[in-house]
C-alpha cells in the first residue's frame, strides 16, 4: 500500500456547525496518524459551515468537501 493512500476514511455530517468545525478539523489534522482522509458531508448549512470547510480542504488535500441542499438526511 502506498503510504499516501488513506487507510481511514472519516466522515462527518455538518449541518450548521460552522462555530465547532474549525476546532473539530484540527484536531483531526494534529493526530500523530496522518493516513486518514476527511469527508465533509455538508447538508444545506445556512452558517459559514461550507466557507470553514472549504478553506481547510484548499490546505490539505486529505479533507474533501461534498455540498447538498438540505436532503433531509
Amino acid at each position: 500500500m502506498d503510504k499516501t493512500s488513506p487507510i481511514i476514511s472519516i466522515i462527518m455530517p455538518v449541518h450548521n456547525t460552522g462555530r465547532y468545525l474549525a476546532d473539530c478539523i484540527s484536531s483531526i489534522i494534529e493526530q500523530s496518524f496522518t493516513q486518514w482522509e476527511l469527508i465533509a458531508v455538508n447538508n444545506g448549512s445556512t452558517d459559514n459551515s461550507l466557507s470553514v470547510l472549504e478553506k481547510f480542504a484548499q490546505r490539505d488535500s486529505r479533507i474533501n468537501v461534498l455540498h447538498l441542499e438540505n436532503a433531509n438526511l
